[in-house]
């Protein structure tokens, strides 16, 4: 978790300069860091290679999401993070689509048990082939699921690695 400090040292350190919660605690920590006073923000469920984007995942991913929305609501952990997988070839047309579809499956569970999925966009610097890396793909994944529960984790770090406009490329 941290090479530097120990667990409850570093909760410590966060609330004394003042940070209010903290981010993808690990499941054993996460008891310290709201003793410490802090709010455990968020969580990811998956992995950043393997999304949504290829239909033959959606049987494995579905209920593998779901056990995250699960587990983030029984944490009182509002915002799970999600991702898109890699395009192994496959055309930003057709991951779009089957993206869009396994979301659309997941938001209304995400609504009804408290909790948002944060779609991740990455750069093809830091994580090369990843389908997601460009703010219009996550625009138009947010627009179509059309869900109060589908948001997209927008890092300034990768989408300026990625060349883009940060205020107009919507």
């Amino acid at each position: 978790f941290s090479e530097a400090y120990e667990p409850e040292e570093l909760f410590a350190l966060l609330v004394e300069i003042g940070y209010r919660g903290v981010e993808m605690v690990p499941p054993e920590h996460r008891g310290l860091a709201r003793a410490a006073g802090l709010e455990v923000i968020n969580h990811n469920c998956g992995q950043i290679e393997v999304g949504l984007n290829k239909p033959a995942h959606h049987d494995a991913l579905i209920p593998l999401h779901r056990e995250g929305i699960d587990a983030n609501a029984a944490e009182e952990i509002r915002d799970l993070i999600v991702f898109c997988g890699n395009r192994d070839g496959q055309s930003d047309e057709e991951g779009l689509a089957s993206t869009i579809e396994g979301f659309r499956q997941l938001a209304p569970y995400a609504e009804e048990r408290g909790v948002v999925l944060m779609l991740e966009l990455f750069n093809q610097k830091d994580h090369p082939d990843y389908m997601g890396d460009y703010t219009s793909f996550g625009v138009e994944v947010c627009r179509a699921v059309n869900s109060p529960n589908m948001k997209l984790l927008y890092d300034v770090y990768h989408m300026a690695l990625q060349k883009q406009d940060l205020l107009g490329d919507v």
